[in-house]
């Protein structure tokens, strides 16, 4: 009863751990290229072959330790065999050769006999299989330790390479960024220069305008004048009173005088401008 208790408690236990994985698979689903690259992966760097070198060695272990538990059956089956051999003896030697019971006790000898040959036989056989399986559980515990030695040397030489790779890359990105953005600033001064050309174009060909205009009124001017000084000498011959002669000179005087200097405010007020233009460019 105990034995089917337990057997019903190791199958519950497991019926709930199945459920779990299944819980587990259900909550993180891998897709097909997820598992493919992570055998690449595995593959690479070598860690297939640590894990298939550690899943021979827990094989083998499993199996040297069930031999080592066969073994002390035998052993312990043979400690029987023999007691009840000796006890046997000890009653044959008691035993009459003439008494019925001395028969039976040498059949029963001759059984024990065959049963102890049976049992040294198969402990021998399982000696054997002790030391194969213990030589060959030497030899995968040294397969894993050479394939974890070169999984390690193999991922470090990755982890170099990978890391190379992406100092690599990563220079080569600021390069380009350093580049984009040296570029962008020289066109960006380079707009600018051009937007300021324009503008200096635009006020020099309006300053020259201005100029023309006034050139073209101090020739006006010159020409007015002129005209009046004609005037004066027409009436120089007449008896005006003398304020009525210091009159018409005064006036031009003044008229010219404020023309020009409103000509000269207004060409000093382009300079300045212009200077402000080239100092802002």
């Amino acid at each position: 009863m105990s034995q089917k208790k337990c057997r019903k408690l190791n199958n519950q236990v497991i019926m709930i751990q199945d459920l779990n994985i299944k819980a587990l698979e259900s909550n993180i689903p891998l897709s097909g290229k997820i598992v493919k690259w992570w055998q690449r992966y595995n593959q690479l760097i070598g860690l297939d072959t640590v894990e298939a070198a550690r899943r021979q060695m827990i094989a083998l272990q499993n199996k040297l330790f069930e031999c080592q538990d066969n073994r002390r059956t035998l052993n312990k089956e043979l400690t029987d065999i023999t007691y009840k051999l000796q006890d046997i003896y000890a009653e044959l030697v008691q035993t009459k050769r003439d008494d019925p019971k001395y028969v039976q006790l040498t059949i029963v000898e001759h059984k024990y006999l065959q049963e102890q040959k049976k049992v040294i036989n198969q402990q021998m056989l399982s000696e054997k299989e002790e030391r194969d399986n213990f030589t060959q559980l030497a030899t995968a515990i040294k397969e894993y330790h050479d394939s974890q030695n070169l999984h390690a040397q193999k991922y470090k030489y990755l982890s170099f390479f990978a890391s190379a790779v992406l100092a690599i890359a990563s220079l080569i990105g600021s390069m380009m960024l350093n580049n984009k953005r040296i570029l962008d600033v020289r066109n960006t001064i380079q707009t600018a220069q051009e937007k300021n050309e324009l503008l200096l174009q635009a006020n020099t060909n309006e300053l020259s305008d201005i100029k023309k205009t006034l050139h073209s009124l101090n020739i006006t001017f010159s020409q007015q004048l002129a005209n009046i000084k004609k005037e004066q000498e027409n009436k120089e011959n007449s008896n005006k009173s003398s304020t009525s002669n210091i009159a018409p000179n005064i006036i031009p005087n003044i008229f010219m005088t404020s023309a020009k200097y409103s000509a000269n405010l207004l060409i000093s007020g382009l300079n300045y401008f212009k200077r402000g233009i080239y100092a802002s460019g």
